[in-house]
């Protein structure tokens, strides 16, 4: 301008418009606009000075291609004992044509319903057999701009685990206190299980951890006499629990022994 150090302006980009800031004069004047959806948008500036002397930029084009955003909310190594649900978020500038499902590398259905922009939707998988699966989501918006998300997997199981109680096996008669409990829990895809060992009717050791296929021992003091009653509870990562039933073992009442001398005295 001739004469004012400062002017206001207004800067139209599409149907956005950014109004009544103020820009120095002959200097390069920066605004952020953010919030256009994809495609092509006209721009230009308007500028008045304090006497109100108005004039318009030229117009120009600027293209906007914002690729949509894909955010997993299932966590990675999560398990299922039935129907698998895989939940996501899509966050995009405009709005979505479809999401996709990738099971292994391999399109496994899109979504039946709208795509909620910004907010959580799923895929409900009701048809898997016991096993891990590797899954990715690819939503693309309503300009054909598509991205896919990180891979993750899942498990599906529905399987109980196994469980093998070695020792004391049912019956069997102690004539100590100390008595070592031995058993074997087995899984169809678990590396790690979690069980309880129970005596008596008392969970006296609760969330061990044990490896699939490998035997486990623990000793405990048994104080009293009679018949006491053993079993152990087993659960895998998605839930699925076994409790193998009661056996029984015998700490018999122990004989009272009583030994003596005899001392002589001479005199």
């Amino acid at each position: 301008d001739n004469s004012d150090q400062t002017l206001t302006c207004n800067l139209s980009v599409g149907n956005y418009i950014d109004s009544n800031f103020q820009a120095d004069n002959g200097s390069l004047t920066n605004r952020l606009v953010s919030g256009l959806i994809d495609g092509s948008h006209v721009w230009n500036v308007t500028c008045w000075d304090e006497d109100g002397n108005t004039n318009i930029s030229e117009s120009r084009v600027v293209y906007i291609e914002e690729k949509p955003s894909v955010q997993l909310i299932t966590e990675n190594n999560s398990w299922f004992q039935q129907d698998i649900i895989l939940q996501f978020i899509p966050t995009d500038n405009w709005n979505f044509s479809k999401c996709d499902l990738y099971i292994g590398g391999a399109f496994n259905k899109t979504n039946e319903t709208a795509i909620l922009n910004g907010e959580i939707n799923e895929f409900v998988i009701d048809y898997f057999d016991d096993g891990s699966y590797k899954w990715q989501i690819n939503c693309t918006d309503l300009y054909n701009l598509s991205n896919i998300s990180e891979t993750r997997v899942v498990y599906r199981d529905s399987a109980k685990p196994d469980i093998e109680l070695i020792v004391p096996e049912d019956g069997v008669e102690f004539y100590s206190s100390s008595v070592t409990f031995n058993f074997t829990v087995r899984d169809n895809l678990a590396n790690n299980l979690t069980c309880n060992l129970t005596i008596d009717s008392n969970v006296t050791d609760s969330n061990i951890s044990v490896m699939n296929g490998s035997e486990y021992n623990i000793t405990k003091v048994i104080d009293t006499a009679g018949l006491h009653y053993w079993n152990v509870t087993c659960w895998d990562l998605a839930g699925n629990i076994n409790i193998l039933s009661l056996i029984h073992i015998s700490l018999p009442t122990r004989p009272l022994y009583i030994s003596y001398a005899v001392f002589c005295l001479n005199k």
